[in-house]
């Protein structure tokens, strides 16, 4: 299909309505100094280029580095969350996640939530002062006082997996079943559909974790349609939401699996096959890989405005 053909079959795919739960918002001085600035006006303008004149809401996060951790004092963690109230003023409609430190205290987490626009809290493995956090236990990086809150407060927690089996590793599977069970009033994003990249590992292993209503999924960056697939086959839709992962949804290129790892193919792809063709960004990849297990599963109408609209809002918004 020709791009312009591909943009019509999104365009006729997506429902009148959008909620993003998996956005990145910064400021340069919070990441690296040389680093763009990614503010609310230009994640608009960025995203219409797909979605139009739609309604879009979104679920904002600071982007975690290793600057927040590597500073002398809470100095950049201050900005990050400054940085997000500010956005976050802009539109009283959107919502947001704040950073949690590895070993955060309840106080702190608390005092940090300045507006109840906050719905979660996004860990992060680089937050971990390690130098190599690609192979961290979850509880590494993600406090166990984070899960407290939002157990005690209706709250939500966006978790990035890793480790290279990512929801197949033993360790992050028990850690799953463990804290859900314990917090069960808290509600667990495992972002990337349990990052699937390598959609084996939420292929194999998202069954064992079906039965957990406090666990949830988002659908961002994933570019292939098995892992999604599985997790609504599994889980069913009312648990599945979709996001942007923005900016990284601006990449051109795509996540693909290969062996029982992952790659990114990007616009530098250098192969004969490839020399003909426009490469899409990753947004329209991902929404494709959608499109594709919707048809496979035959979802509704109604399923599919579910995931990009509904349950986010009555998970983030309408449970606040």
């Amino acid at each position: 299909m020709a791009n312009a053909k591909i943009k019509n079959v999104i365009n006729d795919f997506l429902p009148d309505k959008i909620f993003d739960a998996h956005a990145h918002l910064y400021d340069k001085a919070s990441v690296v100094d040389e680093a763009e600035s990614f503010t609310l006006e230009r994640y608009r303008k960025e995203l219409s280029k797909i979605f139009g004149d739609r309604e879009i809401l979104a679920n904002i996060f600071p982007l975690p580095t290793k600057k927040v951790v590597l500073a002398e004092d809470d100095s950049v963690l201050r900005l990050t969350d400054e940085f997000l109230y500010r956005e976050l003023g802009k539109e009283p409609s959107n919502v947001g996640e704040i950073l949690v430190l590895p070993n955060e205290s309840e106080e702190s987490i608390l005092s940090r939530m300045k507006t109840s626009q906050i719905c979660g809290f996004k860990p992060y493995h680089l937050l971990n002062t390690a130098e190599a956090t690609m192979q961290l236990d979850v509880e590494d990086y993600l406090p166990e006082s984070a899960f407290s809150v939002a157990d005690k407060l209706g709250k939500v927690i966006t978790l990035h997996l890793v480790k290279d089996q990512a929801l197949s590793d033993e360790n992050n599977l028990n850690y799953i079943m463990k804290m859900a069970k314990k917090y069960p009033n808290a509600k667990l994003i495992l972002a990337h559909a349990a990052r699937g990249f390598a959609s084996w590992t939420t292929v194999e292993s998202v069954d064992k974790i079906k039965h957990l209503d406090n666990v949830w999924y988002d659908l961002s960056s994933i570019c292939e349609s098995p892992a999604i697939f599985q997790i609504i086959k599994k889980c069913g839709t009312s648990r599945v939401i979709w996001g942007s992962d923005y900016p990284v949804c601006n990449i051109v290129g795509k996540v693909i699996s290969i062996a029982d790892k992952f790659y990114w193919i990007d616009k530098n792809i250098n192969h004969e096959i490839a020399k003909d063709i426009e490469l899409l960004n990753v947004s329209e990849e991902n929404i494709l890989a959608v499109r594709q297990a919707s048809i496979m599963l035959d979802l509704t109408k109604k399923d599919i405005e579910d995931i990009f609209y509904n349950n986010a809002k009555r998970l983030l918004i309408d449970k606040k």
